[in-house]
């Protein structure tokens, strides 16, 4: 699953695929489709206003620059071991700080809101449930933040 998502920590865009799928070409696929938005395809969400961060497995100069000319979009991925291309002890942990948002968002997808158990018997049936979920994820947030509260501050504010 690819997920979009803002610095606070709301979901703005989604995408599901069968675990075996390659990242890159999958994540190629959701930048075109944010680029170019289409009906049947709103749960990708727009354009990004700023960079999108991804773990290693998204590095590569030259795919990175095909990604901003062909779909506007500027990706911030950290080299791999590369003595040659490494990045300051600063980059690492700043990127490192935004990357834990997305993956406190996965998290709370796959514990909090027990995602991982879903055993839908059609696709549009598990699209539906992800929907409802991000919807409640994001409505979660909100309230947190109404209430003067940490935005990912789940744990107490629903008991199941």
């Amino acid at each position: 699953m690819l997920t979009a998502v803002d610095r606070i920590g709301v979901v703005t865009g989604y995408a599901v695929a069968p675990a075996s799928t390659k990242d890159q070409p999958y994540a190629e696929d959701f930048l075109a489709a944010r680029a170019q938005p289409h009906e049947r395809l709103a749960m990708v969400g727009r354009p990004a206003r700023g960079p999108y961060l991804g773990d290693r497995g998204y590095e590569g100069r030259e795919r990175h620059r095909r990604w901003y000319v062909e779909y506007g979009a500027e990706m911030l991925a950290p080299p791999r071991n590369d003595r040659k291309r490494t990045w300051p002890a600063d980059w690492r942990r700043w990127h490192a700080r935004l990357r834990q948002i997305v993956e406190a968002v996965h998290g709370k997808w796959t514990e909090t809101f027990r995602l991982d158990d879903e055993r839908p018997h059609t696709m549009e049936g598990f699209l539906a449930r992800l929907a409802a979920l991000a919807a409640l994820h994001n409505a979660c947030i909100w309230i947190n933040q109404s209430l003067g509260r940490e935005p990912l501050a789940f744990a107490d504010l629903i008991d199941w």
